[in-house]
């Protein structure tokens, strides 16, 4: 006679053979669905499916190595029929069904973009699905990778909408860019990029960042229901720790609303990211964890730039590190963004893994020498812009017309990428403005005084010379001036910057007090850039002066006929009372 097993399943029941060689109930219906391998680290889990209390069939993924009395008398709470009394022989009883052989196995994911084995990038890409291997593997983390609509569908908008609009072009090759970013980082000195459309409500950039996450998912702005477009209410650490533990390796990320976010020293928490390395951690056990690395392109969205949020003080590599599009209109008109939003709701999801499809299948050194050969010819055209910096930025750059040669070439179209050009090089006409801050600024204010001279009267030492200010004429007293510097009135200087692109008056303060340009009387701030002095007939009201003839040693000067293309026209103030103290 066989020998009976000490445990079987029957009737909705796990029973369990006795002392007397009879079958008891243990307890209700337990099994393993299947076994689950998640791929990127080989960890293997256990699909338990078990009956509650009302006969429901639940399911509950542990890892393999987690199956113990702790871990099963937890399950307790969600309806597994297990308790002090009856949990040892539960545990053996999954123990003896774990090996049965013929239990389907499973394979799943939890990181996005390229996968990694034994520490090398392999051409396999993740998504929902696996693409570039016949292996099939379930994704099983936090973002909502399911499409809607037809790629067909998709592709044929895509043509009409951006045919002649070279923003939103490179709006979705920026969605794009994170694979190319994955596969150059390799060979190249790159970090991670960090890119935020900033501009009022009626540029378009929300459409524009729907638009350059709709290959990959679900994209509608600010939505919680499993949108890739997230929330920047969160702190650092906890920002940094959501995009390090997805794992992710060449797949964007976007945040909306970047001027809601809760970041209190921006610089750094900028530095951390594009390193692509989160902090160190320690376990339970005050072990030191293994750093989380990432790799991946953030698009984000705000009503003003994130560089103009930023109460520490900006630094130099910050301006490098972070590429922002300031004002760029991005959609042709109201219509047009509103066809793109309503559109983008009911279609997703699919383009991005016909264009992975399709990257996979080009040459890598191809794009290294495509990438390099960009890298060169946007160096020249950013020079006079960002001259120290040139080589650095175009190498970011450059990554995005890659990925614009590939988009045009799995879309069918003539598109050229002269005009994309364009609009990087304008993104970095707006970064030499915080690059060289007190330099162009201080080329502004003299030019403005030695145009507009008939408002500022001169003097020696603390006396005007020539004749008695009338007192009628001093609404058209802007400051006055010497042989060793000019004062002009807060106000004034205020809407000087504002009025000719210069987004943020203190900060430019900060940095002409830093290259010895500003005169500060009774300095015990470090933050006063003020002195209260009279000009004209008005009392005293808060000023700026500034010396004359200051030599910016530390940067290099521009041509002569490059100057001459980027000298800006002054814009014109009204004449008015400027010298009401407020």
């Amino acid at each position: 006679m066989d020998e009976k097993e000490p445990f079987k399943l029957e009737n909705q029941y796990v029973w369990i053979l006795n002392e007397t060689d009879e079958y008891e109930i243990l307890c209700r219906e337990i099994n393993i669905g299947y076994r689950l391998n998640v791929i990127e680290d080989n960890t293997w889990n256990l699909n338990l499916s078990f009956r509650n209390p009302i006969n429901e069939v639940k399911e509950k993924v542990i890892a393999e190595s987690q199956v113990s009395r702790a871990s099963l008398l937890l399950l307790a709470d969600i309806g597994m029929d297990v308790n002090e009394n009856n949990v040892k022989y539960v545990l053996e009883y999954l123990i003896w069904l774990k090996t049965d052989l013929s239990i389907p196995v499973k394979y799943a994911h939890k990181h996005l973009g390229w996968y990694y084995k034994d520490g090398e990038r392999t051409n396999t890409y993740l998504l929902d699905e696996v693409i570039g291997t016949d292996i099939q593997s379930t994704y099983i983390g936090e973002y909502d990778l399911r499409s809607k609509g037809s790629v067909e569908e998709y592709i044929t908008f895509i043509k009409d909408e951006l045919k002649d609009n070279a923003y939103l072009q490179l709006a979705l090759t920026l969605g794009l860019t994170a694979p190319l970013l994955g596969i150059l980082a390799e060979s190249g000195d790159l970090e991670n990029l960090f890119i935020n459309f900033s501009g009022n409500s009626s540029t378009g950039k929300s459409s524009a960042l729907m638009l350059a996450m709709s290959p990959w998912g679900k994209c509608t702005v600010s939505s919680g229901n499993g949108s890739l477009v997230k929330s920047w209410s969160a702190t650092e650490n906890a920002l940094l720790k959501s995009i390090s533990s997805s794992g992710i390796k060449g797949f964007p990320i976007a945040f909306d609303e970047a001027g809601t976010n809760n970041i209190k020293n921006m610089n750094t928490m900028i530095y951390k990211f594009c390193s692509g390395v989160d902090k160190a951690r320690l376990n339970r056990d005050s072990l030191l964890l293994k750093n989380e690395t990432f790799r991946t392109v953030l698009l984000s969205s705000g009503e003003v730039r994130i560089l103009d949020q930023m109460k520490e003080k900006t630094v130099g590599s910050t301006v490098i590190r972070l590429t922002e599009f300031n004002d760029f209109t991005w959609t042709d008109s109201a219509d047009q963004s509103n066809r793109i939003k309503r559109f983008l709701t009911r279609h997703y999801g699919s383009f991005g893994k016909l264009f992975i499809e399709n990257l996979i299948q080009y040459d890598e050194d191809s794009i290294f020498v495509s990438w390099n050969d960009y890298i060169d010819a946007l160096i020249p055209k950013l020079k006079p812009y960002v001259k120290h910096y040139a080589d650095r930025i175009a190498s970011k750059f450059a990554i995005f017309l890659v990925t614009f040669n590939i988009l045009v070439d799995v879309l069918g179209v003539d598109w050229g990428c002269d005009n994309i050009i364009e609009l990087l090089v304008e993104s970095a006409k707006d970064k030499q403005n915080e690059i060289k801050l007190a330099e162009n600024a201080y080329d502004l204010i003299m030019d403005f005084v030695s145009e507009n001279i008939s408002h500022f009267y001169s003097y020696k030492g603390s006396s005007y010379s020539g004749n008695k200010i009338d007192k009628n004429y001093s609404t058209t007293i802007w400051g006055k001036y010497n042989d060793m510097d000019v004062t002009i009135s807060r106000k004034q200087f205020d809407r000087l910057l504002l009025s000719n692109g210069f987004k943020n008056p203190k900060m430019v303060l900060k940095k002409l007090k830093e290259k010895g340009a500003l005169i500060v009387e009774r300095d015990g701030d470090r933050n006063n850039f003020y002195n209260r002095r009279t000009v004209g007939t008005s009392d005293k009201i808060p000023v700026v002066v500034i010396k004359k003839n200051v030599v910016f040693e530390d940067e290099e000067s521009v041509e002569t006929e490059v100057k001459q293309e980027k000298k800006r026209s002054i814009k014109p103030i009204e004449d008015e009372d400027l010298f009401t103290d407020n």
